[in-house]
């Protein structure tokens, strides 16, 4: 598989998890203002070994709360599906490509200001 020299692995220890997620996404990140739609998205995912608070290379961003909801519900249902178990290995691979017909981003995504963005 192309690009899949670095692994993820899935941790089941709520703790790390929500260690991972006070790194990446804790207090001390800016908000976008008047944005309470949009929520803290970290890479790597909060569900990995190699979330935020055991690895300095990861970043953040701000997306529409619903779909990164969404996103993290239908990610830990595909893994249970190939009964990805506690310490397996799982790539995460990029496809598609941005169109001209796609929809803009939104403009109030930063300041963001975290991991090695």
């Amino acid at each position: 598989m192309l690009g899949s020299r670095y692994p993820l692995h899935r941790p089941f220890d709520q703790a790390l998890q929500t260690a991972n997620r006070n790194v990446a996404c804790g207090p001390d990140v800016p908000r976008p203002p008047n944005r309470p739609d949009l929520s803290c998205d970290e890479y790597p995912f909060a569900q990995t070994y190699e979330g935020a608070s055991r690895n300095p290379d990861y970043s953040c961003h701000f997306l529409d709360r619903q779909d990164n909801s969404r996103e993290e519900s239908l990610r830990r249902a595909f893994l249970n599906s190939l009964r990805t178990l506690e310490n397996d290995a799982f790539y995460v691979e990029v496809t598609g490509k941005e169109s001209a017909t796609a929809p803009a981003p939104p403009s109030a995504r930063g300041p963001v200001g975290c991991g090695s963005d």
